[in-house]
């Protein structure tokens, strides 16, 4: 569970977090970036309270190192 107390394993489809339409660019950009050469050191992810950064960020971090099978 989340150390926020939220688990966003519900939300977690195969084009990434189908709760937040608005992360579809956010998506695109960091799927280009796994697909490159190198990955940037650092992702700054900025903007309103309740846009969903932390649910984007759990999810990009279990796509990055996640294993199967382990939620």
């Amino acid at each position: 569970r989340p150390h926020h107390g939220r688990d966003c394993r519900f939300a977690w489809g195969r084009l990434g977090l189908t709760r937040w339409p608005n992360h579809a660019e956010a998506w695109r950009q960091w799927r280009d970036a796994l697909q490159g050469e190198r990955m940037h050191h650092g992702w700054l992810l900025a903007g309103k309270s309740g846009l969903g950064k932390i649910d984007f960020a759990l999810a990009a971090a279990r796509e990055l190192v996640g294993e199967p099978g382990v939620p």
